[in-house]
């Protein structure tokens, strides 16, 4: 299942002076055991390499967090499977 949200930021300022602007956020549940979650402004198209993508796996009790290229807003968000993850 994939859901798109459009809410309030999470974590970091995407405009000038610190102020924190909503995020649109992709949540993916497709593949059983692994969420990737990607995140842009509001209005970015998921081809332009502007998003900050997070995958997560549940391997029985360990959950495994980690992040497309460096973690930063630099991803493009059509096939989240197929990212670099660190």
């Amino acid at each position: 299942m994939t859901v798109i949200l459009n809410g309030p930021a999470v974590g970091q300022s995407l405009v000038s002076g610190g102020d924190t602007a909503p995020l649109k956020q992709i949540i993916d549940e497709s593949t059983a055991g692994t969420t990737y979650i990607a995140e842009a402004a509001l209005g970015t198209a998921t081809s332009t390499a502007a998003w900050r993508v997070q995958r997560i796996v549940v391997a029985s009790s360990v959950t495994t967090i980690t992040w497309a290229g460096t973690g930063g807003f630099d991803q493009v968000a059509t096939s989240l499977s197929t990212l670099t993850y660190n």
